[in-house]
């Protein structure tokens, strides 16, 4: 399980719109705080095929929440739901 929280810069940088940037994309203006980002869980699993091979998988879904879900980037043109999904080999020398 994890959460990150987001500083007021970082929340400036990549969640507000500006009357530039709403001039541009069409966005409503908006001015995001800092606070909590989102909450997540993650999912990693190693199986051993043999002596030397293993694989590796990763899940992930993370839900943005407050200012971070609130802003025009993700609620007109994102989604509050984030996923990652990742497979992998692994060769381990003897």
């Amino acid at each position: 399980l994890s959460t990150t929280y987001m500083s007021g810069s970082y929340a400036d940088s990549y969640f507000d719109i500006s009357a530039a940037g709403n001039a541009a994309s069409g966005l409503s203006v908006f001015d995001a705080d800092n606070g909590f980002r989102d909450v997540g869980i993650t999912f990693v699993a190693n199986y051993e095929l043999n002596e030397n091979w293993s694989v590796n998988g990763v899940g992930s879904f993370t839900r943005l929440i407050g200012d971070a879900a609130a802003s025009p980037i993700v609620a007109e043109r994102g989604s509050s739901n984030q996923f990652l999904g990742g497979l992998g080999f692994s060769y381990t020398f003897k």
